[in-house]
C-alpha cells in the first residue's frame, strides 16, 4: 500500500484539485478571521492587531493542502491611515506545489461623517512559487508487475519563481455594518518561466459584507453576513452567521462553490475577549465529496489586539472575529 502513495498524491493534486496548478489563491473557511488576506483596506481600520492563522484541508489524503497566515497591522495618526504586513506559505501533496509570500499594505483613512468611514488599501507583496518533482511517479518508473521500481531515465529540474504581485481594497463601514471590495494580484503575474493559461496567477476579486444586531443591552449579538469570491473559473459564494454571548462566539456558514467542487457547511466556536480572540472552524463537504474519507477542513485563528482604540478619523468594526 505504500509504494502507491506518491502515486495518489500526483493523481489528487493534478486531476481532481486542477485548480491548484493553474493557478488558486488558498481559500479560508472564514475569510473576516484573517482580514488583510480578504482585503488590504483592513490594515489599521480599528486598534492595533497580530493574527495567526493555520488551515489543514483534507487532513486525511496524501494530497492534502496546509496554509499557514500571520499578520500585523497598526493605525497610525500621522499616516491619517494604518500599516500591515501579511506572510502567507501555502503547501500541496506534501511540498509537491508550494507558495509563499511576504506582502506590505497601506490604508488611507477617510471620516466621511459622523458615523461612516471609507477605508482605499494598497498591497505590495512579493511570491515565490515552487514545483518539487521529487515526489513525481513517471511512467518509466512504474512496473506491471513490481510496481513503482524507484528508478528513472528523464530528468525533470524542480523549478523556483519570484515574482512581485499588487493588490487593492475598499472598506465602507459604521458601526453596525461593513463592505469590503478587494480585486488581487491586478497584473495577473505567471507562476513560472512556462508562461501559458496554466500558469498565470488570474485576478481575484472579492466582496464581504456584514451587520450587527445587539440583543439584551449587548449580551448577546448576532452578526449575519454573505461574501462572493471569482478567481479565474473559480466562483464561491457565502452565507452565514455569527453569535456572541458573554466571551464565547460560534456560527455556521454555507458555502457555494459554483461548477465542479461540492459546497461545504462551517461551523466554528471562539472564545472572545477585549484583547484576545481564539476560533476554531470545521468544514463539513456536502454532495459528491460527503463520503470522502479526506476529513474535510480544520482552521486554527488567533488575534491579539493592543494599542489605542479610538480616533478622529476612524471608527470601531463591532465585529467578534475581526
Amino acid at each position: 500500500m505504500l509504494v502507491k502513495r506518491p502515486v495518489i498524491i500526483i493523481f489528487f493534486i493534478v486531476n481532481l484539485f486542477p485548480g491548484k496548478v493553474t493557478g488558486q489563491d488558498p481559500a479560508l473557511s472564514l475569510p473576516f478571521m484573517q482580514k488583510l488576506f480578504i482585503n488590504p483596506a483592513f490594515a489599521g481600520a480599528d486598534v492595533g492587531q497580530m493574527n495567526l492563522g493555520f488551515r489543514e484541508q483534507m487532513p486525511g489524503s496524501p494530497a492534502r493542502y496546509i496554509t499557514s497566515v500571520a499578520g500585523w497591522d497598526q493605525p497610525f495618526e500621522l499616516l491619517h491611515g494604518g500599516m500591515g504586513v501579511l506572510l502567507m506559505h501555502d503547501m500541496a501533496g506534501q511540498g509537491t506545489l508550494s507558495s509563499t509570500s511576504m506582502s506590505a499594505m497601506y490604508s488611507y483613512h477617510l471620516r466621511m461623517s459622523r458615523e461612516l468611514f471609507l477605508n482605499a488599501g494598497f498591497q505590495a507583496s512579493v511570491y515565490q512559487s515552487a514545483l518539487n518533482t521529487s515526489h513525481l511517479i513517471l511512467p518509466d518508473m512504474i512496473s506491471p508487475s513490481q510496481g513503482i521500481t524507484g528508478g528513472t531515465g528523464e530528468i525533470i529540474p524542480s523549478e523556483r519563481k519570484i515574482f512581485p504581485d499588487f493588490s487593492i481594497g475598499f472598506l465602507l463601514y459604521s458601526d453596525k455594518w461593513f463592505t469590503a471590495v478587494s480585486a488581487h494580484h491586478l497584473m495577473e503575474p505567471y507562476q513560472s518561466g512556462v508562461k501559458t493559461n496554466e500558469t498565470v496567477l488570474p485576478r481575484k476579486y472579492s466582496i464581504l459584507l456584514g451587520y450587527v444586531f445587539e440583543k439584551n443591552h449587548g449580551d448577546m449579538t448576532f452578526y449575519p453576513w454573505a461574501g462572493m469570491m471569482q478567481q479565474g473559473i473559480s466562483h464561491q459564494a457565502w452565507l452565514g452567521f455569527q453569535m456572541k454571548y458573554l466571551l464565547t462566539a460560534g456560527g455556521v456558514v454555507w458555502k457555494k462553490n459554483f461548477g465542479n467542487s461540492s459546497d461545504i457547511l462551517i461551523f466554528s466556536l471562539g472564545i472572545v475577549t477585549k484583547r484576545f480572540r481564539i476560533s476554531y472552524s470545521y468544514d463539513v463537504y456536502l454532495g459528491k465529496w460527503a463520503n470522502s474519507s479526506s476529513g474535510g477542513a480544520h482552521e486554527i485563528g488567533v488575534m491579539i489586539n493592543f494599542g489605542k482604540e479610538k480616533s478622529s478619523y476612524r471608527g470601531t468594526i463591532n465585529w467578534p472575529l475581526m
